[in-house]
């Protein structure tokens, strides 16, 4: 379980880092390797949104991404500022897998297997 954790944790974190990047236009879904874990990511009105599930049961419903910047006197500098909260729009993406296996040093097996998908947004 701790091991689907850290996997959706990483493909939260990468999604989140992305997004600034990601501009309108529709909806791209991610499967692990196995299937059972899928990640969704779609522009909702012009705001970054996603949501995961494990074996087609939600362990995130859809949540929105973005930053809320300071509007005090003090953080801005007295800069007219914007959210990064919409007006974003999906350009393009690109997907990748990579298979590796490693030997870790004084571990209880000899090799690990470590399958990575991931996106690249636009």
């Amino acid at each position: 379980m701790n091991r689907i954790k850290l996997l959706a944790l990483m493909l939260l974190c990468t999604i989140a880092a992305m997004a600034q990047a990601a501009a309108d236009g529709g909806t791209r879904t991610l499967r692990s390797p196995n299937e059972n874990m899928l990640l969704w990511f779609g522009i909702d009105g012009g705001r970054p949104c996603y949501s995961i599930a494990y074996k087609q049961r939600p362990v995130v419903k859809r949540s929105y991404l973005g930053l809320q910047l300071a509007k005090d006197k003090h953080a801005s500098k007295k800069m007219d500022e914007t959210d990064l909260m919409d007006g974003f729009e999906l350009a393009d993406s690109k997907e990748s897998t990579f298979d590796e296996t490693w030997k870790p040093y004084g571990a209880k097996r000899a090799t690990y297997a470590t399958t990575t998908t991931s996106w690249r947004l636009r």
